[in-house]
């Protein structure tokens, strides 16, 4: 079974996760995710795992924050309608992400393994997570000179 109407829907719900995330717009992550999401991210050097909405939104505030930049893009997506309201899909992630609190860049890539669900006749996110491929921890360079920074000025302050 493969509609390719809610695979093209649900290719674009992931592409607004990953502009939201590198805008720290969390009110339009709040759209994007099911009412009951979670998520798992295995990286080198961290381990997130989230299993309510509220403590996977709380992660994500503390994360994408005015002292931070990020990066993140996918490609490759394969998705896999399970029903007409569920279905399973794994992309590609290439990601940067500057900390300018702890002074470091973290990069590298990993596979996305995601499920979305059709809620109010809207495809959402219910479960997304990653695990690293290879991921490089690097500091931040002194001399760097940013031109431009969204979060800089949209996102709120670390909590």
């Amino acid at each position: 079974m493969n509609n390719w109407k809610d695979v093209e829907e649900i290719k674009r719900v992931k592409y607004r996760y990953l502009r939201s995330i590198d805008m720290g717009d969390i009110k339009a992550l709040e759209d994007i995710f099911a009412s009951k999401a979670s998520c798992a991210f295995y990286g080198g050097s961290y381990t997130h795992v989230y299993n309510t909405r509220e403590d996977m939104f709380a992660f994500l505030r503390s994360s994408f924050h005015n002292k931070s930049l990020s990066r993140h893009t996918c490609h490759h997506p394969e998705i896999d309608m399970i029903n007409e309201s569920q279905a399973k899909g794994s992309w590609y992630l290439e990601d940067y992400f500057e900390n300018h609190i702890h002074g470091v860049i973290v990069q590298g890539t990993a596979l996305y393994d995601d499920r979305y669900v059709k809620e109010g006749g809207q495809w959402k996110i219910a479960h997304t997570g990653y695990k690293r491929i290879f991921e490089q921890i690097s500091p931040l360079p002194k001399n760097v000179q940013i031109t431009a920074h969204y979060l800089g000025e949209h996102a709120p302050d670390p909590q």
